[in-house]
């Protein structure tokens, strides 16, 4: 890490200064009047300091793929691969970039868990990679950064999920709707909890949805509108007087 700050010519007073914050920490485990003995690491920043993602990216700026039909993305300590395959060579090629890639985090001191790395291959073909002599699982769909994808990039599994979280979370306006609850304070919970679900990276997986996948996420926006009643709550305002949600047709729901 030292050398690294030296690489990018940070000052030499800040790099001792981050040396020393980083050297001789003591750590130690207490539960209840039981302490465990204390262990002095040197390598570790702890997880509850503001610094440790900024060394932490710091530590991996130098982590980028030689091969430009291999890229990295990086999000905090999520990394992924991207590799467009055309043909064997490219394959061959690709197989290296993970290879340096693994002895890259080895020089690091940064552990690779082989068993929580997915590899989903949008490909008719069957190649498996191996990294350190240990096959990497191939699945068909992985959760990443919230969204579901999938080998077909139909989002068919995100929207599933998302339909299923709306239909818990619209069950809980169900039960206040039948309490006669102020429809704005509905509003507002269906905008803190069902709204996000629904807007969450749609600018990125919107336009690839069909048209089936578009009406089953419209559908949670239409049936919550209905339990709502938030036309009717409208209505009665432009007209000035109550709204009488006995006579609404969201009762009935």
């Amino acid at each position: 890490m030292i050398d690294k700050l030296q690489k990018l010519e940070v000052p030499a007073a800040l790099v001792h200064w981050v040396f020393n914050f980083l050297s001789n920490r003591p750590q130690c485990v207490r539960v209840g009047d039981i302490k465990s003995p204390v262990v002095v690491c040197n390598t570790v920043a702890s997880q509850s300091c503001v610094l440790s993602p900024f060394l932490y990216t710091l530590h991996t700026n130098d982590c980028w793929s030689v091969d430009p039909s291999t890229q990295f993305v990086r999000f905090l300590d999520d990394t992924s691969m991207l590799a467009l395959l055309s043909d064997f060579a490219s394959y061959q090629s690709h197989l290296s970039s993970v290879l340096r890639f693994s002895s890259w985090c080895s020089n690091n001191f940064l552990h690779l868990n082989i068993s929580k790395t997915k590899e989903m291959c949008i490909d008719f073909r069957r190649n498996r990679t191996v990294i350190n002599g240990e096959p990497v699982e191939q699945v068909d769909s992985f959760k990443y950064l919230g969204v579901m994808l999938d080998k077909q990039l139909s989002f068919t599994e995100h929207v599933t999920a998302v339909q299923k979280k709306s239909q818990q979370r619209l069950h809980v306006i169900r039960k206040l709707r039948a309490f006669y609850v102020d429809p704005l304070l509905l509003l507002c919970l269906y905008r803190s909890t069902i709204e996000p679900l629904l807007t969450y990276c749609s600018i990125c997986y919107y336009p690839a949805l069909s048209a089936k996948n578009r009406n089953r996420l419209l559908k949670i926006s239409h049936v919550s509108a209905k339990i709502i009643d938030w036309f009717t709550y409208t209505k009665a305002l432009r007209n000035n007087r109550p709204c009488n949600f006995e006579e609404s047709s969201c009762c009935r729901y």
